[in-house]
């Protein structure tokens, strides 16, 4: 058994190294190593072309209902502000007030009547119908200007009258002769009376009483 162990395994070895030695030795040509580089190239993407349009679905669009008109939105009324009410006053003060208003009012009508019968400063034109005498003209002047520095006419109008004096200048009457004026006559026939008059001189002092004419104009 041993011996033919050895020779297998002797066979095997001498057929290794008849391959070895007697078989061609084929050459390994090495091939050269290509490298190849690839280039990508961006071409423009032809345009997509528009979709066709269908003729039904325009139609369907232009024969779509109308879109309803929303309704005007009416204005809402604001609510009116109220007004704060303010503290009520009792009507005994509301009284008291009234009166005194009155009585103010009255007051201001009394002071406008007064003033009108206060005798104003001057009359703008006075003449006295004197006699012939040079003693009667020099009074009528002195009377003149008596009664333009005390009475002014209270409107426009022209009233003639005869004022009666005594010889130490007190008044005895008066006579409207002619009034354009009511106004203005009713004034004198309340101022006349009152005033105080230059005593008469030279042969005036012999006559107890005189008549003049006077015309009060005021234009």
């Amino acid at each position: 058994m041993k011996r033919i162990s050895l020779f297998v395994i002797s066979a095997h070895v001498a057929l290794l190294l008849w391959m070895v030695l007697w078989m061609p030795v084929k050459k390994v040509v090495k091939k050269s190593l290509q490298v190849r580089t690839v280039i990508e190239v961006a071409t423009p993407t032809p345009a997509s072309a528009p979709a066709p349009v269908i003729k039904k679905e325009i139609a369907a669009a232009s024969q779509a209902p109308p879109k309803p008109k929303k309704a005007a939105k009416k204005p809402i009324k604001k609510a009116a502000l109220q007004k704060p009410k303010g503290p009520l006053v009792p009507d005994a003060l509301i009284r008291q007030l009234q009166e005194s208003i009155a009585k103010i009012e009255e007051k201001g009508h009394k002071d406008i009547s007064k003033k009108a019968k206060v005798a104003p400063k001057q009359i703008p034109k006075l003449q006295i119908d004197a006699g012939s005498g040079a003693e009667e003209s020099i009074y009528a002047s002195h009377l003149v200007q008596c009664l333009q520095n005390a009475l002014e006419l209270p409107e426009m109008g022209t009233v003639k009258l005869e004022l009666t004096l005594k010889c130490d200048g007190t008044f005895v009457q008066m006579q409207i002769l002619q009034s354009a004026s009511n106004h203005n006559q009713k004034f004198l026939q309340s101022q006349l009376h009152s005033l105080k008059y230059p005593a008469f001189n030279g042969l005036l002092k012999q006559e107890k009483e005189h008549a003049f004419v006077i015309t009060f104009c005021n234009h």
